[in-house]
């Protein structure tokens, strides 16, 4: 079974054309610095070792020439040998010219081979502008998101996927699936499937009669947008609840395979593993140590960890008290300046029989704001926002702000 949770920033951006077949998905985000300066964050994942350097461009939305933004190689994050392939995040800065807004995209030809659909050509795409929001007088900060390189779901099961979706000014955010124009020839490659936009949770049953064949690879292509929860104004335009603010994309493969036992024998992350949506808040410098807990009956191959830049885990382990058919690994990692924002460590164990576990939780998309607690009401999509002092409001939306790191883990169920 597998279990993984991320943290994703993106952007208007885009790559120059690659060839091959090893491309595996990705996602940026970014966020707005002062003046025209905007921070990237951008991941994205390949077949183990294959890894090409990115060039980001951005086009002006009201026409004119692309420029490139950022030229260079990502730094490795997440590595699975077994599923052959690796994810990597990069970081950087851009002082534009003007206030935009701009369209950015990354575009290639490198996508593996499909089962449903062609695999010839994939774009990721985003928009980024920089006039002032009426209701908060500064620039709208971009969605957030993450998802493994590939989920692996059991043939001829019902499968749940939910994405992860977090926005920093307190934005509603949904999700779609990506157009052709956003996504070229891997739009709409799910066959069958619902698309919960709310939650962006996508639900099929990976069999025949659905388009689905055994040991089968699918792209999933997404757009991610955000809503303001009330009426505002930017650069004089009206932006309504129904009206998106921006967009990020997000890709990645879905694999069918033959997996013995019952569609619901899966493994577990176990107590004591942080529970799903704990939000910690970390200063610069200040080590974090968690452990993830995992109890499977056919035994444990493997747990990945996927999260910042700087992260480390040790080896797989029996459980340090003495249970049965439980294994664990310790993650830390010390964050700097530089990590000021919000991050998500993700976790996914692989039974023996390659088992993937994933789960939903309203906290997930992290609405509550300013390091305020989301409190989950029982196992219902319903929550609720204890804010620290000196904040208020529904989601705690409401002070200064204050320079310091949030960190949400993800890996219980």
């Amino acid at each position: 079974m597998d279990f993984v949770e991320f943290i994703c920033f993106y952007i208007g951006v885009s790559i120059l054309s690659v060839s091959g077949s090893h491309f595996r998905g990705g996602t940026i985000s970014w966020r707005y610095l002062g003046g025209n300066m905007v921070e990237f964050k951008y991941k994205l994942a390949w077949f183990l070792g294959s890894e090409d350097a990115a060039t980001w461009t951005a086009i002006p939305s009201n026409g004119g020439s692309s420029v490139t933004v950022y030229s260079g190689q990502y730094v490795k994050t997440a590595t699975n040998s077994l599923e052959n392939w690796e994810q990597g995040e990069g970081t950087f800065t851009y002082n534009f010219t003007t206030t935009g807004p701009y369209r950015v995209s990354y575009t290639g030809s490198a996508w593996i081979g499909l089962s449903y659909g062609s695999s010839g050509s994939w774009n990721l795409e985003t928009v980024v502008d920089l006039h002032k929001r009426s209701d908060t007088l500064k620039p709208n900060h971009s969605p957030q998101t993450t998802s493994r390189a590939i989920y692996r779901v059991q043939y001829g099961c019902p499968v749940s996927i939910k994405i992860p979706m977090i926005d920093v000014d307190g934005d509603h955010v949904r999700c779609r699936w990506a157009t052709s124009l956003e996504a070229d020839s891997i739009s709409k490659l799910v066959p069958n499937a619902h698309l919960d936009q709310s939650k962006c949770t996508i639900t099929f049953t990976a069999n025949l009669a659905n388009n689905y064949t055994n040991n089968g690879w699918f792209a999933a292509a997404l757009t991610i947008e955000d809503f303001p929860a009330t009426t505002i104004t930017v650069n004089r335009n009206s932006y309504t609840a129904s009206t998106p603010l921006t967009q990020i994309p997000l890709q990645f493969l879905i694999h069918t395979e033959t997996i013995p036992g019952l569609c619901n024998d899966k493994p577990v992350f176990v107590s004591p593993t942080s529970s799903e949506g704990t939000v910690t808040t970390l200063k610069a410098f200040n080590s974090f140590t968690t452990e993830f807990y995992v109890h499977a009956d056919s035994g444990v191959k493997s747990i990945d960890i996927n999260g910042p830049l700087g992260i480390s885990k040790t080896a797989l382990s029996p459980d340090k008290h003495g249970r049965s058919n439980v294994w664990l690994v310790v993650v830390r990692w010390t964050p700097t300046q530089a990590d000021q924002g919000t991050h998500i460590i993700c976790a996914s164990a692989e039974d023996n029989h390659k088992q993937v576990l994933l789960y939903v939780d309203p906290c997930d998309s992290s609405p509550c704001l300013n390091h305020a607690t989301c409190i989950r009401g029982g196992y219902t999509s319903d929550y609720t926002c204890s804010c620290v002092q000196g904040y208020s409001g529904i989601q705690c939306q409401t002070s200064e702000q204050k320079h310091t790191i949030d960190l949400l883990i993800y890996g219980q169920t």
